[in-house]
C-alpha cells in the first residue's frame, strides 16, 4: 500500500551566529584559559552545535585563531614618536599592556600556529625602527623576536604585588643554604630583601633590552 503521508518538513537549519560564539569563547577563555574553552561548552553556551562551530571555525585550535584574530583588530593603533630608540621602547610597553590583563593570549601563542594579525603592525614599526638605526632586514626582523622574547618571559614570570623573599620560608632556607655553603655573598644578601614589582622590573629590563639592541642595530 502506498504511503499517503504527507512529507516531513525539514528542520530548522542550526543557528551559528559567529559573533556570538567568538564572545562566548573569549568569556571562556578570560576565566579559565585554555583549558577551560572546550568546544562542548563552547556549542552549549552560545546556543549552536559542534557541528556547527566545527563547520565554520574548525577544531579548537582554529577557534582559538578566531579569538585572537577579532582581539587583536580591536588594538588601537597609537602612534609613536621621538628616535628609533624611543619608539622601539614605546612598541615593548604597549605590547606588555595589551597581554599582562590578558594571559590567554599568551598561552595562544605559546602554542604556536595562530597570531593576532591586527597586532602586527606592532612587528611593523618596531622593524622600521630597527632598520633606521642601520639594521639589515634580517637583523631588524631578529631584533624584534628578541623583544618579543623578553615581553613574553616578563610575562610568563610576572608575580603581583611587590613581596619579599622571607628569610623563613623552605625556598628560602633552601638559598641561604646553598648560598653559605659555595660562599654567595651576594645571593646570601638577597633573601629577606625587596623584590620589586614585575611592572617595575619590566621597565627596567626593557630599557637595558632594547638599549642593547639599539646598539647591535647601528653596529650592524
Amino acid at each position: 500500500m502506498p504511503d499517503t503521508s504527507p512529507p516531513r518538513k525539514p528542520g530548522r537549519p542550526v543557528e551559528f551566529n559567529r559573533n556570538r560564539v567568538l564572545d562566548t569563547a573569549g568569556l571562556m577563555l578570560m576565566n579559565g584559559g585554555i583549558e577551560g574553552l572546550t568546544m562542548r561548552r563552547l556549542a552549549s553556551g552560545s546556543g549552536t552545535t559542534l557541528a556547527a562551530i566545527y563547520r565554520h571555525l574548525g577544531d579548537k585550535e582554529g577557534v582559538l585563531s578566531a579569538v585572537l584574530d577579532r582581539f587583536s583588530e580591536d588594538i588601537p593603533r597609537t602612534p609613536t614618536h621621538g628616535t628609533p630608540q624611543d619608539r622601539m621602547l614605546a612598541i615593548g610597553h604597549g605590547m606588555y599592556a595589551v597581554l599582562v590583563t590578558r594571559p590567554w593570549i599568551v598561552d595562544i601563542l605559546r602554542r604556536g600556529g595562530s597570531t593576532g594579525t591586527g597586532a602586527l603592525w606592532f612587528a611593523e614599526e618596531f622593524i622600521a625602527a630597527a632598520e633606521e638605526l642601520g639594521a639589515t632586514p634580517v637583523d631588524a626582523l631578529n631584533t624584534y623576536r628578541a623583544l618579543w622574547n623578553y615581553v613574553l618571559g616578563a610575562l610568563l614570570t610576572r608575580v603581583e604585588p611587590e613581596r619579599t623573599l622571607e628569610a623563613d620560608t623552605p625556598l628560602a632556607r633552601k638559598i641561604l643554604a646553598a648560598a653559605e655553603r659555595d660562599k654567595l655573598p651576594r645571593v646570601r644578601a638577597y633573601v629577606g630583601g625587596p623584590m620589586g614589582t614585575s611592572e617595575r622590573l619590566f621597565r627596567r629590563g626593557l630599557l637595558a633590552v632594547v638599549a642593547g639592541l639599539a646598539a647591535q642595530c647601528r653596529a650592524a
